[in-house]
């Protein structure tokens, strides 16, 4: 049978598709092959201002993107590793096409942009986050995207919106409200607009404008000058200040300039009296102040006022009771290490003018725990108090005083005439806090550590008030990284109303408002973003050594869910092994080393939303094990162990340089382990005792380190000890280098048993540690004094001992440890440098008067003036922390 061409055409293709369909002899993938690249949607309905996904399906090769009448539409974010995916914004209303070319085929979509009717109602910078907008919308909207927004600002009230604002994250709080957290806090002062298509909102960032205090103290000599700028106890005002007095008058000789906004002149009288000086910013906004003048001379004294608002915890004040009983007859100031632990907080008065030495009276205290520093109480039977004449005084206020305002005057009069006499009033508001604890958990249920807590006051006086801590894990020390509570936080606060935020470059703000009444509170904070549980293992390079009790911090590539600080991070526990709670992105993590380095993790970790174990990673740091058991004596029996061990403290490793490379604890058995850089020797010390003392030097090889025994000898304490001059008038000043990882010491043999006043400086000006201690290297007082010290305002720091009560002809020691080498953990070394002690005596202790059948009067003697190394450091009354 004879078949025509139509038919022959038919029977082939029957034929062919008979075998596709058989599989006989076709691959299968030919099929797949024949998938061509497609687009997921080929037309797409945008609002102005809004954000539409397209997708390239079955791209084989890198998609090239272009966009037709770029007025009408743009292509905002490529994405996908062939860039098959693009986010396109519209801009306006009208007509365009968006084309994929992959490869030498296209695919076309066609756009259109709907008219935008603007929907923005109003936009307000968060009051207690300078870095979030509020931004509020007239009608419903719940697909508003961090893309759809642009954000400007502008310092002057007039001029362009042309410097852009980074947006971070959008939260959204309900359909009607979002939360629009920025990359940078806002200035005080900042125009700020937001814009999506033809929406627009702006508002300027307005702190609250107030005085720092209620009031202020100016003391000033008659003929003195003073220049005093009043800009400076203001806060929050928006451009210049207009000041005037409004209340009271200024002191003879002294003129307000308003151009300057300074108090200046010679007063011509001695005189104290109050002002009030109103501010007004350029908003109109005013804000007032009080100010308190004290002029002094010769005859008449001055003295300012002090007020502090002080508050402590119902425990603390239990506590505290029986210590104020135990040290109610031991306020000395030479005693006051073991004394002022009992108060709460403490006050320097310092009068100004006449000789310069005064006695102090305390008015009628309403608790009898409150105390004078100069009030002396004696230990017989009798208890007599006596009081001290000195150039200041402090009030000691106890833990035992009651809730409320207090208010307590204290007279000081002049040694040289007892009718030369001021008075400085001290207002005292005591506050109670409770404590607040509770976990951080995320949308998921899944505690969170590593996050800053914060409760923000939102009412009165106390209004932006923030109250901080950090939530946390506590590791059971198990190999497996499991902890027993994660996400605890615990901070004591007043009572009061309070926002939440677990913070920091963005903050999770809780929906609603915190009370804390009068008693302790549990507050669960959940924020609104999913975290997922990831765990591992993490060692240095060298892997047998894990990473033990080291923070680790995880950085996000894109920094869109940094914590407090920058990143999250969480401690390895004993076994090396952690465990963090993190959202879905893509993270780097680092340690950082003894010189303030990143040290980063070979590997990224990528949490998708789920729970991950990323195994063992390794940091790119090298460091060997040295470890061992430190003892307090000159022989060991290595086999019994027999000595006393140098239990619960901590070491420090100093490398050549007097950088302090590491600090392990040493546990109740005296066992210690550190991880070390390698080939190095280092000299080891612990502050034991009260002072730091070298133990001896230990040398790292790059190879692990087993029992590294440290043997302790006193003898290195005061060993080339440097004489300070004894005689009567005693030296100005000696003077001794202060190299990286070293203290310096002097012996002080007095000829005259007086109290005497310890004055030492750093010149390096970064603080220091100072200990007293007699032949026996018993520790007697000691003090401290950091970079960070708002009690001096020199270019040098100083630190102070004052009237300690020293024997004739007996030796003591005084050791001097710089701040850059006492152990800060990493720290960069600060360089050599003098440390200068002067040393004065105050007065000499005379010895009882021996009885004899018939006194005979006694002449009156007038010690003479010795320099005092007591520091005026502001004429005013200041608070005071209590001294440790």
């Amino acid at each position: 049978m004879k078949l025509n061409n139509f038919e022959k055409r038919a029977f082939a293709f029957g034929l062919a598709l008979s075998m596709v369909v058989s599989g006989s002899g076709v691959d299968s993938s030919i099929v797949t092959a024949a998938k061509k690249p497609k687009l997921s949607k080929s037309k797409l309905t945008i609002t102005a201002g809004k954000t539409a996904t397209l997708t390239v399906k079955n791209a084989k090769k890198k998609v090239k993107w272009s966009i037709r009448k770029k007025k009408i539409a743009k292509i905002t974010n490529k994405s996908g590793k062939k860039n098959e995916k693009v986010e396109i914004k519209g801009l306006k209303k009208g007509k365009t096409v968006v084309t994929a070319k992959v490869g030498k085929k296209k695919v076309k979509c066609k756009i259109t942009v709907k008219k935008q009717k603007p929907n923005f109602k109003s936009v307000s910078v968060d009051p207690f986050d300078e870095s979030c907008l509020v931004l509020k919308l007239k009608k419903k909207d719940s697909s508003l995207k961090v893309t759809d927004l642009t954000v400007t600002r502008r310092v002057e009230s007039s001029g362009a919106y042309n410097s852009a604002v980074n947006v971070e994250k959008l939260l959204k709080v309900n359909a009607k409200q979002y939360r629009v957290y920025l990359r940078e806090k806002l200035a005080n002062g900042t125009y700020v607009q937001i814009t999506s298509g033809v929406s627009k909102a702006s508002t300027q960032n307005k702190e609250d404008f107030k005085a720092k205090d209620e009031e202020v103290n100016v003391l000033l000599k008659k003929g003195g000058t003073l220049n005093e700028d009043l800009s400076d106890y203001f806060t929050g005002n928006i451009g210049a200040i207009k000041f005037s007095v409004t209340k009271g008058k200024l002191p003879a000789g002294l003129t307000l300039d308003k151009k300057l906004y300074t108090i200046k002149g010679i007063p011509a009288e001695s005189i104290s009296s109050q002002i009030t000086v109103q501010g007004v910013d350029e908003l109109g906004r005013k804000a007032s102040l009080k100010v308190n003048f004290g002029v002094y001379d010769d005859t008449v004294l001055a003295v300012g006022n002090g007020s502090k608002e002080i508050q402590w915890g119902q425990k603390k004040k239990e506590e505290a009771a029986a210590l104020v009983a135990a040290n109610a007859t031991k306020l000395d100031v030479d005693k006051r290490s073991d004394v002022l632990d009992s108060y709460v907080d403490t006050y320097s008065i310092e009068p100004m003018g006449g000789s310069g030495n005064y006695t102090f009276t305390l008015d009628t205290p309403d608790n009898a725990d409150v105390r004078l520093s100069t009030d002396k109480v004696s230990d017989d039977a009798a208890k007599t108090v006596t009081k001290e004449s000195s150039s200041s005084t402090k009030l000691c206020i106890p833990y035992s005083i009651s809730a409320g305002t207090h208010t307590y005057k204290v007279t000081a009069a002049d040694v040289m005439d007892a009718n030369r006499t001021c008075t400085a009033t001290i207002t005292v508001k005591i506050v109670p806090i409770y404590d607040v604890t509770g976990i951080v958990k995320s949308n998921n249920g899944l505690a969170i550590s590593g996050t800053s807590v914060r409760f923000i006051s939102t009412s009165g006086k106390t209004k932006g008030d923030t109250y901080r801590c950090y939530s946390r894990s506590r590791g059971n020390g198990t190999s497996t990284g499991a902890y027993s509570e994660v996400g605890v936080y615990d901070m004591e606060v007043p009572a009061g109303t309070y926002i939440v935020k677990v913070d920091g470059g963005v903050a999770y703000e809780m929906t609603q408002k915190v009370k804390i009444g009068k008693a302790d509170k549990i507050v669960t904070v959940t924020v609104p973003e999913r975290f997922y549980a990831v765990s591992g293992n993490a060692t240095y390079s060298n892997s047998a050594n894990k990473l033990v009790n080291r923070t680790i911090y995880f950085e996000s590539q894109k920094q869109q869910y940094e914590s407090y600080g920058g990143e999250f991070s969480t401690t390895t526990n004993s076994q090396g092994s952690f465990n963090i709670a993190l959202p879905a992105n893509t993270y780097v993590a680092y340690i950082v080393d003894e010189k303030g380095n990143r040290k980063y993790f070979g590997s990224k970790i990528t949490v998708t939303n789920k729970d991950i174990t990323v195994g063992t990673i390794k940091a790119t740091i090298t460091r060997y094990s040295v470890e061992g058991v430190v003892f307090n004596g000159t022989s060991v029996d290595q086999q019994t162990q027999f000595a006393d061990k140098i239990t619960d403290t901590t070491l420090y490793f100093y490398n050549d340089k007097g950088l302090c490379v590491a600090q392990p604890t040493v546990d109740l058995e005296g066992y210690y382990k550190v991880f070390l850089p390698g080939d190095a020797t280092y000299v080891v010390k612990a502050k034991f005792a009260k002072a730091m003392r070298t133990l001896g030097t230990v040398t790292v090889a790059k190879e692990n380190q087993k029992d590294v025994n440290l043997t302790y000898t006193v003898a290195t304490d005061t060993a080339g000890a440097t004489a300070y001059a004894a005689s009567p008038e005693l030296a100005l000043e000696s003077v001794l280098n202060s190299a990286g990882g070293n203290d310096v010491i002097w012996s002080f043999t007095p000829t005259v048993s007086a109290k005497y006043n310890f004055k030492i400086s750093n010149a390096v000006n970064k603080g220091c540690d100072v200990a007293l201690f007699d032949a026996n290297m018993q520790y007697i007082t000691g003090t401290s004094v950091k970079e960070n010290d708002d009690s001096e305002n020199h270019a040098t720091l100083y630190a102070y001992l004052n009237n300690i009560t020293l024997d004739a002809n007996k030796t003591y020691y005084v050791k001097v440890l710089p701040a850059g080498v006492r152990g800060d953990y990493p720290y960069i070394p600060q360089a050599q440098g003098e440390v200068k002690l002067s040393i004065s005596m105050q007065a000499p202790v005379t010895p009882a008067p021996t009885l004899t059948p018939e006194p005979t009067a006694t002449p009156s003697a007038t010690p003479s003036a010795a320099p005092s190394a007591t520091p005026s450091v502001s004429p005013t009354t200041t608070p005071d922390a209590p001294e440790k």
